[in-house]
């Protein structure tokens, strides 16, 4: 009996996980996240041009020259795909005692590297 309970709750929580990760697309109907889009949206994604885009990216202190140069070759690569994006560089540090500021305040840079234990904190 606690064998069929048990696959009870776990067929229940499978079907409501699957509900739970379905969309409703402009029809009313549930599609599935991996279905692609269909043409009339990719065309009007295509069609839109591209808006500018900034990002701002953790740097390196300026004593670090070689970090410095490779940091700038992968912002020239993704700069190389990406036109319409543009990168700024900042040498802010990652500190826990500054970063929920930094986030509350919206100045914390797009891309940072954090704490692997800091990610209960950030979320």
């Amino acid at each position: 009996m606690n064998k069929r309970n048990v696959m009870a709750a776990s067929v229940l929580a499978l079907s409501l996980l699957a509900t739970a990760c379905g969309s409703k697309d402009s029809a009313g109907t549930a599609s599935s996240p991996s279905t692609a889009p269909s043409a009339s949206t990719a065309a009007v994604a295509t069609a839109t041009p591209k808006q500018p885009v900034t990002i701002t990216v953790q740097g390196q202190k300026p004593d670090k020259k070689e970090a410095i140069e490779q940091l700038n070759l992968k912002i020239d690569r993704f700069k190389s795909a990406h036109s319409n994006v543009t990168i700024k560089t900042d040498d802010w540090e990652y500190n826990p005692n500054e970063i929920g500021i930094k986030m509350a305040s919206n100045s914390a840079p797009t891309e940072f590297t954090s704490y692997l234990t800091e990610g209960r904190a950030l979320a």
